[in-house]
């Protein structure tokens, strides 16, 4: 599938570019499946518009990026466990290809500033907004929300780096923090 970017240096030290990009995922069917149900592909175009920079002698780094992407056929994965005459249990699984267009829109920010050649920080924040169409559970035909796994609204993330030479030996320390919003780990 195609992809195209325009990226333009406004300044040595500032670039800002657009960028397309669209996807593609085979359809199938489930090795989980009792039946192997068929299920669609995937199609996906999404935009991007952003800015990098290396600002006061690359001391600091500014980079952001907006984004969103339609997604067709979302394939979603819905699970049964059944128990079995023998006492053990059976997972199951269907994939459906959801109906209409799966939205995917955010926001990704980052900087990184070195303080001194021997003291760096780092920040970075990104805003995932995600929106799939209700979809039909083929378990109990019901028409339910799902939802893109692994995938937080918010994010944030921040750093400490310290390096020093001693001469004979080197000190380094790192300490990070990081933040993410509860996320859903199956589709349904």
């Amino acid at each position: 599938n195609p992809m195209a970017t325009l990226a333009v240096d406004i300044t040595p030290d500032v670039n800002v570019y657009v960028k397309y990009a669209s996807g593609y995922r085979a359809g199938g069917a489930s090795s989980r499946s009792i039946n192997y149900r068929a299920f669609g592909p995937e199609d996906v175009d999404s935009f991007e518009f952003g800015a990098k920079s290396e600002l006061f002698n690359n001391r600091l780094r500014l980079n952001g990026a907006l984004f969103t992407m339609d997604r067709t056929g979302s394939q979603i994965d819905f699970s049964v466990t059944t128990p079995q005459p023998n006492g053990s249990t059976r997972n199951t699984i269907e994939t459906i290809s959801a109906p209409g267009v799966t939205k995917i829109s955010g926001v990704e920010l980052e900087a990184n500033y070195s303080v001194t050649p021997e003291l760096k920080l780092n920040a970075a924040y990104t805003y995932t907004f995600t929106k799939i169409p209700p979809t039909t559970n083929p378990f109990n035909g019901i028409v339910q929300p799902v939802f893109i796994v692994f995938t937080p609204r918010n994010v944030i993330s921040g750093g400490i780096d310290y390096d020093h030479d001693l001469g004979f030996a080197a000190f380094r320390a790192h300490i990070d923090g990081n933040y993410a919003d509860a996320t859903q780990n199956f589709d349904y």
